[in-house]
């Protein structure tokens, strides 16, 4: 990825992008293992931003600058099962972003 990024010239989080594009063009959607694979990777990088607010919360909580009471009223914690559904949604989506980028690739 790094050696593309430099050559191309483009910022980190478009070459991520390409990536998984081009990795879902090559997955075996029928191959489960291969398909959870792909699926997992990108979620990690979905659940990112929401893994460092909560690293960022904890920090707060510990250098005691804020505590669980002021915390929780600032950012109310999102329930598990609402965060997965979620990110399965968010994921869904951009799953379809890309099959729409390949098929337009495949056509060009």
């Amino acid at each position: 990825q790094k050696q593309i990024k430099e050559k191309i010239n483009i910022n980190k989080h478009q070459c991520r992008r390409v990536y998984e594009i081009l990795r879902l063009q090559i997955t075996d959607r029928s191959n489960s293992e291969q398909y959870y694979k792909f699926r997992v990777f990108v979620k990690n990088r979905l659940n990112g931003p929401y893994q460092k607010q909560q690293r960022d919360l904890d920090r707060l909580r510990r250098l005691g600058v804020m505590d669980h009471t002021e915390l929780s009223v600032a950012t109310p914690p999102t329930p598990k099962e609402d965060r997965i559904r979620e990110l399965q949604q968010i994921y869904e989506e951009l799953e379809s972003e890309y099959q729409n980028i390949i098929e337009k690739l495949a056509t060009d």
